[in-house]
């Protein structure tokens, strides 16, 4: 009975310290993709938000036939007088219309997998203008006054009389031809401004440290 006792507690053993080698594996794993991202934040210049490659590809493409253009995010900012919450609703409007991340050029161009905003300024409106200006720092080629013009052909408010093919709302309604919707919210602004992009990429690798941190307490718990 002895004999069998012991062999019984070995087998347990055995089972649990390959259990702990198996899990320490695992969050050696999860820290390794989790240094890669850290790495990759620590590389990006400036977040961006989420494009399909074929996008990304296409893209590069431009830039190698000289074309000038830039998304629309990375060329304007925030007027002084607008506050944070709305500012949040702004931005995530612009998310789901799709007109964050939408190029604006310095000529016209012929786009395969994106989208290109064409100015068609309403004049004594109230537009996107009232809240963003242009971003006279952003490094572009893109003339000011395109910017200008494409935020002063994006109405703020529905108007009937108003033959505007997109509308936004400062509640996060939107209108885009026969399409309405609201725009899922965000927590904080992360792409419009380039002080809120610098403190997006700051909170993001932060998060990642913390997330590094615990993984390696955890790890040294299982190797104890």
């Amino acid at each position: 009975p002895f004999a069998s006792a012991v062999e019984q507690y070995v087998d347990r053993e055995r089972q649990r310290q390959a259990l702990l080698r198996a899990e320490a594996q695992q969050l050696e794993q999860q820290m390794d993709e989790k240094k890669e991202e850290l790495n990759e934040w620590q590389q990006k210049k400036d977040p961006e938000p989420k494009a399909h490659p074929a996008t990304l590809e296409a893209r590069q493409a431009l830039c190698k036939q000289g074309a000038v253009f830039a998304p629309f995010y990375a060329l304007v900012e925030f007027r002084e007088d607008v506050p944070e919450p709305l500012q949040q609703t702004i931005e995530a409007t612009m998310l789901a219309t799709g007109l964050l991340d939408s190029l604006v050029t310095a000529e016209p161009l012929t786009v395969k997998h994106d989208r290109v905003l064409r100015a068609q300024p309403q004049l004594m409106a109230h537009t996107l203008a009232d809240y963003l200006q242009p971003d006279r720092a952003a490094d572009t080629q893109v003339p000011l006054s395109e910017v200008e013009a494409v935020l002063q052909s994006i109405r703020i408010g529905h108007d009937e009389t108003s033959d505007s093919l997109l509308t936004i709302e400062e509640d996060g309604s939107y209108r885009i031809g026969l399409v309405q919707g609201h725009a899922v919210p965000v927590e904080q602004v992360r792409f419009i401004g380039r002080t809120a992009r610098i403190r997006y990429r700051e909170t993001q690798m932060q998060n990642i440290q913390q997330e590094l941190a615990a993984l390696e307490a955890r790890k040294q718990r299982v190797e104890a």
